[in-house]
């Protein structure tokens, strides 16, 4: 499993690395104002995506012969159009409710939205037939087209406005898709496997969708509840605050996810499917991996409690200043995550969901109501450090709690 991880992470950590370095000429271009409205966007893009597919793709990992992945393969694509044709017709039918900023916002979402859904679908199926050279050349051209477009598109256009920012995201993951799709008609593990092989059969997804009810009512909300609890600060301090200072929120998050998201989804992938084939061995190697993590953390948090605000505002400019601050207390949030992630992944294939699902619901309440009371009373950015803390004290104690359960459910203690 460890091995696996390795190789999951080294396709994105070139890529990410190349973004990070590219967002301080990206943070001079737009600026805080500017960047604001597209950390909603991607938050709320995030959040969509589950609402669109219910994270079918996970369930991928937990089939075995090709005749149960290709009726999963077809019940997804039953999903996805169902669930595009409702967003579609909501999108409508606001066409006559919301002003034109808030339609443009909305549409730009979906159609977002459903090209993520089938990226993600890629990507699972991928790493179940171990293709990592083909997620390391998706990835690397995604990341290199994002950036590209949202340095040249200003510099081209002579301005520069949020739609910049979004109409790139949504061309660079298009790309991850159609890249995805020509490489892999060349492997031998064919990419295309994830189009529907025969006519789709109404009846067969529904039976699909039964078998993997557990998924659906459990793992599915308690998905949404954990990406609702990471976009919760994006629809609680706009409210409190003003652009500027959740464009630093926004940019920070960005500095934060975007390491962590190829570390998040690579663990979360790689502890799913190895926790399907030997769930004793999964325990015992996130163990080593949780450790590890909390070894290499401490001491560079400490550190960069130091230095990271002069090296923000030097890195990035005097329009970001106190982005540093932000910065550490999102790093946090960011350890305590990275520890608890392993351990819901296995939690999962427990079946443990009753148990999740409260998790989730209690974390995302008492995160909502800690924001909102301390934004509208102290500011937004008390807000957003005592958000930082809080997170980490939460995903600690998930992992702390989890860590006696699966032991005693696997009788290693």
């Amino acid at each position: 499993m460890i091995k696996d991880i390795a190789r999951v992470l080294g396709s994105g950590v070139g890529a990410q690395a190349i973004y990070l370095c590219a967002l301080p000429l990206i943070a001079r271009l737009y600026g805080p104002s500017e960047y604001a409205p597209y950390g909603i966007f991607v938050a709320l893009l995030n959040l969509s995506v589950i609402g669109l597919t219910l994270k079918w793709e996970i369930a991928l990992a937990y089939k075995k012969e090709s005749k149960e992945i290709e009726a999963f393969v077809n019940s997804f694509w039953v999903l996805i159009l169902f669930a595009t044709f409702l967003g579609a017709g909501a999108l409508s039918l606001s066409f006559f409710l919301l002003d034109p900023y808030k339609f443009k916002f909305a549409l730009y979402i979906l159609i977002s939205a459903v090209t993520l859904a089938i990226y993600n679908l890629l990507e699972m199926y991928l790493v179940k037939v171990r293709e990592f050279l083909l997620l390391a050349v998706s990835r690397f051209c995604k990341v290199i087209s994002l950036v590209g477009l949202q340095l040249l598109i200003p510099a081209i256009m002579g301005e520069s406005s949020w739609d910049m920012l979004v109409v790139s995201h949504f061309i660079s993951m298009s790309l991850g898709v159609i890249i995805l799709f020509l490489m892999g008609s060349r492997s031998r593990f064919i990419a295309v496997k994830i189009l529907p092989s025969r006519r789709v059969n109404i009846k067969e997804s529904i039976r699909e969708f039964k078998a993997e009810r557990t998924h659906l009512y459990f793992n599915a909300p308690q998905a949404f509840l954990n990406s609702l609890s990471k976009t919760m600060p994006y629809l609680v301090l706009p409210a409190a605050g003003g652009a500027s200072i959740i464009g630093i929120f926004s940019m920070a998050d960005r500095l934060i996810r975007a390491p962590l998201s190829v570390v998040s989804n690579t663990i979360k992938q790689v502890v799913t499917v190895s926790a399907g084939v030997d769930l004793k061995e999964a325990y015992l190697n996130t163990r080593k991996m949780v450790f590890a993590i909390a070894i290499v953390s401490l001491p560079l948090l400490m550190v960069s409690y130091i230095y990271i605000d002069m090296l923000a505002e030097w890195i990035f400019g005097h329009d970001w200043r106190g982005l540093g601050t932000v910065i550490w207390y999102l790093c946090l949030y960011a350890v305590g995550s990275t520890l608890a992630l392993p351990y819901l992944a296995i939690n999962r294939a427990l079946k443990y969901h009753k148990a999740l699902a409260m998790y989730e619901l209690l974390s995302m309440v008492l995160k909502a109501l800690t924001l909102a009371l301390v934004a509208f009373n102290l500011g937004t950015l008390a807000a957003i450090k005592v958000y930082g803390v809080l997170c980490l004290l939460i995903y600690l104690t998930f992992a702390i709690v989890s860590d006696f359960a699966v032991a005693r459910k696997i009788k290693l203690q």
